[in-house]
């Protein structure tokens, strides 16, 4: 579906929540975090309970034990009455995941961070957003979206060559995980292509198409979130993918 150019204030099935699949959700920063509820469509509120029930799984999997439990979630809105998709309840700006013991501060600009960990572990979350949200716009983005992640589902979510927001995304891991040193301008050139397929080939996802199917570019997200949680290169054994196949 297509969230842009819709009728202001829209939802056809309205849910009510403060909390995602039994973890709270806090509205606002730091200083004034609140629990409160929102709302948003049913099948987007299901999409949001896949994200955050594979979130668990590969933060718990590969993290340490500061990433074991996840107590709530922050975010800075939902619906919004108004046009595209805030305004169908089929969008969704978080701005901090709080572990038992660690957390990923998109308030505070955690993909900017002076740390590397903080840095790939920002890209974990952003990689398990995209696995369900085609629309993620991060830090690396704009400057509108440095201290939340946006998410929203208004299409397929495949990598896309011409995507500013995806291109950007790649560049950061390939930088953050394998050294790359791209500039991040959202421009897939040369100078990104190979360093790609120089990721891939070095973390060893092979075969898989994300350009073309949903299920090769989640595989290739999950292969993000293992090392990304794990705060380990794209060298290190972390993820083998079971779902590749040759590319078409």
């Amino acid at each position: 579906m297509s969230c842009s150019g819709s009728t202001t204030c829209g939802m056809v099935n309205p849910k009510s929540f403060d909390a995602i699949d039994g973890t709270p959700i806090k509205y606002g920063s730091p200083e004034d975090y609140v629990r409160k509820t929102i709302k948003a469509e049913r099948s987007f509120y299901a999409k949001l309970v896949d994200w955050i029930r594979t979130l668990r799984t590969f933060s718990g999997t590969y993290g340490p034990t500061t990433l074991r439990e996840l107590r709530w979630i922050g975010h800075v809105g939902a619906y919004v009455c108004k046009d595209g998709c805030h305004g169908r309840g089929r969008a969704f700006d978080i701005n901090r995941i709080q572990w038992i013991g660690e957390a990923v501060d998109m308030y505070s600009g955690d993909h900017a961070s002076s740390d590397r960990t903080r840095r790939r572990r920002y890209l974990a979350v952003d990689a398990c957003c995209r696995r369900y949200f085609k629309y993620t716009l991060d830090g690396w983005y704009n400057a509108q979206h440095t201290n939340h992640i946006h998410v929203d589902d208004h299409t397929v979510p495949i990598l896309d060559r011409g995507s500013v927001s995806d291109t950007a995304f790649v560049q950061a891991v390939c930088n953050n995980f394998n050294g790359a040193g791209l500039r991040v301008d959202g421009v897939w050139g040369t100078a990104t292509q190979e360093a790609f397929q120089e990721l891939n080939r070095t973390w060893g996802y092979g075969g898989c198409d994300p350009f073309s199917s949903e299920v090769a570019y989640a595989e290739w997200c999950n292969f993000v979130m293992a090392h990304g949680f794990a705060d380990r290169s794209a060298s290190d054994v972390g993820y083998r993918s079971g779902v590749c196949w040759r590319w078409s």
